[in-house]
């Protein structure tokens, strides 16, 4: 088997991110790219448009995968991930978003530890490009009762050459052929949220995952807001909530745990409503939108509903 990699990148109405993207990807050094592979989630026609020009442009080098419909990245990066391993004999999966930005050397640098021992994964270091801060909240464990993050870094000096970590984001992780092999493809029931960390946590079960310090990617920051959540990205929230409901059901293998775990989750769920109602103004004309979205994460979490199941362009439509 040779030694090549296969990138895989999820794309939804963001064609002028994608093209910078697949741009930064064929810019790698060295020649182990062998293929790229795109996965539109049913984009807009304007932004199908572009995909097709960037894909007869590079024809040699993309394969491009067009979903009926928008399947989240969780989604996306099952289909994308299933579709490379079945069709491309090759050791490594390189996987990112679409506003990921590789620099030259990140893919060499990465290979340059493929011999460490029993890799899940191997992972880059992200660097926000609008904060121009290193995003190291994407390192992370969780606590025993599966309820808070727990990180591993908070300063770059605090980073060794190499670095064994539970998971990290869909932001260029490096996965070996034989992890996806013993544990199968991303979650795609989970839609958007925590389909990363649970694939990447699921990989570290029994394989190691790695982060390489001199390994450099670039990423876009998520916008801040000090006044809260905005009501139109609280759709968002419920995937969250209830994937970490899911994910508890999953991975605590007590069932009397569970029931308290998940507990303690909807306890703090519930006073979140309360909070969000009282201090967040970003929410005003919207708090019953907000508190039933909140309870809904909660309801379908509980009963371990899977997919789907509040459609962004829907919800949008309720914003006031």
């Amino acid at each position: 088997m040779k030694n090549d990699v296969v990138a895989i990148t999820v794309t939804f109405n963001r064609s002028e991110k994608l093209i910078r993207n697949v741009n930064s990807l064929l810019s790698q050094k060295g020649n182990n790219l062998e293929k790229i592979i795109i996965v539109d989630n049913n984009s807009s026609f304007t932004h199908k448009e572009a995909i097709y020009s960037i894909v007869r442009k590079h024809s040699r080098m993309i394969d491009l995968i067009e979903l009926d419909e928008n399947m989240g990245g969780a989604g996306g990066f099952y289909e994308g991930l299933k579709y490379a391993y079945t069709n491309y004999k090759v050791d490594w999966f390189w996987i990112m978003d679409d506003d990921t930005y590789p620099t030259e050397d990140c893919l060499n640098c990465l290979l340059e530890y493929r011999y460490l021992d029993n890799i899940g994964c191997l992972l880059p270091l992200i660097y926000g490009i609008d904060t121009k801060r290193y995003q190291l909240y994407h390192y992370k464990d969780v606590s025993k009762d599966f309820l808070t993050d727990l990180h591993y870094f908070r300063d770059i000096t605090d980073i060794n050459d190499v670095n064994e970590v539970r998971a990290g984001a869909f932001v260029g992780p490096l996965i070996s052929r034989q992890a996806i092999s013993e544990n199968g493809f991303p979650d795609p029931g989970l839609f958007i949220y925590g389909d990363d960390f649970e694939y990447l946590y699921r990989l570290s079960i029994n394989r190691k995952n790695y982060l390489i310090k001199k390994a450099i990617i670039h990423h876009e920051d998520i916008p801040k807001n000090s006044q809260g959540i905005k009501p139109e990205f609280w759709w968002k929230q419920y995937y969250k909530y209830r994937n970490k409901y899911l994910f508890i059901s999953k991975y605590c293998k007590s069932r009397a745990k569970k029931v308290i775990y998940q507990s303690k989750l909807t306890i703090w769920l519930l006073l979140k409503i309360i909070k969000e109602n009282l201090v967040n103004p970003n929410i005003r004309g919207n708090r019953y939108l907000v508190s039933k979205t909140i309870f809904q994460s909660i309801v379908d979490g509980i009963r371990g509903k899977r997919g789907k199941v509040i459609d962004p362009q829907k919800y949008l439509r309720e914003v006031k």
